[in-house]
């Protein structure tokens, strides 16, 4: 796995890494290295990376001569330069270059050749025909789209490279060489840099940047969003766990997600599978980690783990971490996981952050004590900060949401589609699944490639005419009340959902005919004010 050509292909092994990471004492530039070591396991690796280096940063494309010259491609050389840049290549790496019987200079033909007897050779031919600078960048374009996934590679896996970076100080490089030095004290270290790509550092550090920014400028950031960022932020500077709950469909494992792709170079996504199996637990904390699984016994697992996470560089994400409780109602299956993370992560400095549902993790937690005994006083006594979130969204976040998916509507088209989002009580689960029934069913099946209002209204009506499970539950908790007793509450008629809904052009209200007029109350976040059938609606629950 510590083979370039290897790790090229299959990601870079995050054991590796964490050794590469572990001798540099600046947090930047270790979360560089993880940073391009995350991106290595998604789809495309290295390649894609340096495929996008050169696409995003055509002007560094160049020898240190070339730049020095201020090389242009529409501009005409004398065979001085090129001799200047063979140098510069052959020193460099290695030489490049076209056959010199080519009559054409701006035909882009290279071959591989010996350096040596190259530039032996061109002592012997003199050729004086003048050439384009196109050629030149072209040479160094063609070397870099071979070689640079190889450099990245070995970036983020061998030691002897060393590099800086802007603001750092003169006192953290000079105690790194140390450590790269012999008893005798030679030094092994040699500048991470290429010749063919001018500060290839300097490049990756501006890729991570834009990449985050990307990240960002595509996300609408909810209230739930904005506090699950900051329970993991506090987390991830505490070194601590935290434990954040929330209802399900209000985009708490989508915030999370985000905070970890903005954070790559600390931060780890975990989702716990739902099996009790210890294996299925190791693997998906080991695939996040990028460390090889196949063929691994669950010893071997929790040991490449433990030397990956060990320096405290990563921070983990269990999402779904209510199956971190045992899955079966067994009387002696004590909650091995949660031990784990408490005496394997928490008690050695790693940061750690639990999201769960409020529901399934008492349920499961109130299961797990009363069949085992199982002390929890040990584990919840670890626990930094408890994040409880708000059980709905408001009605902002809700347009936002919807205006981010779908660009092109009106604010009465936003309204609509938030106060659907509010009736179902799915939030963003339903938003988001009439944003995918609209735009590949019914907007494809009209021949359309923009999304329409009409689109929009069909998926609409199918999604409304879908029964809500929690209304059944609470009809079937009426029928067995009704003999006597304290009875449930009761939502709205399950037909009025039937109905449709249309969107006013009025700014304040949004009519639908199944409720009558409805107003989003401003002052409330979440609450209908529907004064149609408000004095029916609080007779039937007082009943």
């Amino acid at each position: 796995m510590s083979s370039p050509e290897y790790a090229e292909r299959r990601g870079l092994n995050g054991n590796l890494v964490t050794a590469r990471c572990s001798l540099l004492l600046s947090a930047r530039k270790r979360s560089l290295i993880y940073f391009i070591q995350a991106l290595s396991h998604r789809e495309g690796g290295v390649q894609k990376i340096a495929s996008e280096l050169i696409e995003m940063f055509p002007e560094r494309l160049g020898t240190p001569v070339m730049h020095q010259l201020g090389i242009k491609a529409d501009k005409i050389y004398s065979r001085d330069v090129l001799k200047k840049v063979d140098h510069d290549l052959i020193c460099g790496l290695m030489l490049r270059t076209r056959d010199d019987d080519e009559e054409d200079d701006d035909v882009p033909f290279f071959r591989e050749i010996d350096p040596i007897a190259e530039l032996a050779m061109r002592k012997q031919k003199v050729n004086k025909k003048p050439i384009r600078g196109n050629y030149l960048i072209q040479a160094c374009r063609s070397l870099a789209a071979e070689k640079l996934s190889a450099f990245l590679a070995e970036f983020c896996l061998n030691p002897k490279l060393r590099f800086s970076l802007p603001g750092e100080d003169d006192i953290v490089r000079e105690f790194e060489d140390i450590n790269s030095q012999k008893k005798d004290g030679e030094n092994l270290s040699e500048d991470a840099e290429v010749v063919y790509f001018h500060d290839i550092v300097g490049a990756l550090s501006e890729y991570k940047k834009r990449y985050v920014d990307g990240i960002r400028q595509k996300t609408v950031v909810t209230e739930i969003g904005r506090r699950v960022y900051e329970a993991l932020e506090y987390a991830s500077k505490s070194e601590g766990m935290v434990i954040i709950e929330g209802n399900a469909r209000l985009g708490k494992t989508f915030a999370a997600k985000t905070w970890c792709d903005m954070n790559l170079g600390r931060a780890r996504f975990v989702s716990v599978p739902c099996s009790n199996a210890e294996e299925d637990f190791y693997r998906a904390i080991a695939y996040s980690l990028g460390l090889p699984v196949s063929q691994k016994k669950n010893v071997e697992l929790r040991d490449l783990i433990d030397k990956t996470l060990r320096p405290g560089h990563i921070m983990l994400v269990f999402d779904e971490a209510h199956f971190l409780w045992p899955q079966k109602n067994v009387r002696v299956a004590n909650p091995v996981r949660l031990n784990w993370i408490r005496t394997e992560l928490v008690d050695k400095g790693i940061a750690v952050a639990l999201i769960t549902t409020p529901q399934a993790w008492k349920n499961d937690r109130t299961r797990t004590i009363k069949n085992t005994g199982w002390a929890c006083e040990q584990f919840e006594g670890r626990v930094a900060y408890y994040e409880r979130l708000p059980v709905e969204l408001s009605v902002e976040d809700l347009k936002a949401v919807a205006k981010s998916m779908f660009p092109s509507l009106d604010n009465a088209s936003m309204k609509f589609l938030a106060g659907m989002a509010m009736t179902t009580r799915e939030y963003l689960g339903a938003l988001s699944a009439v944003a995918r029934r609209a735009r590949w069913y019914w907007a494809e099946k009209a021949g359309r490639s923009a999304v329409s209002f009409e689109d929009i209204d069909n998926a609409v009506k199918e999604r409304m005419a879908i029964p809500n499970p929690q209304e059944h539950s609470q009809k079937a908790l009426a029928k067995t009340t009704a003999k006597g007793g304290e009875r449930g509450p009761c939502n709205k008629p399950a037909d009025r959902l039937h109905r449709r809904f249309r969107a006013t052009n009025s700014d304040t209200e949004t009519v639908i005919p199944a409720f009558g007029s409805i107003r989003l109350n401003d002052q409330t976040p979440g609450r209908f004010i529907n004064s149609a059938k408000e004095k029916e609606d609080e007779a039937l629950i007082k009943a």
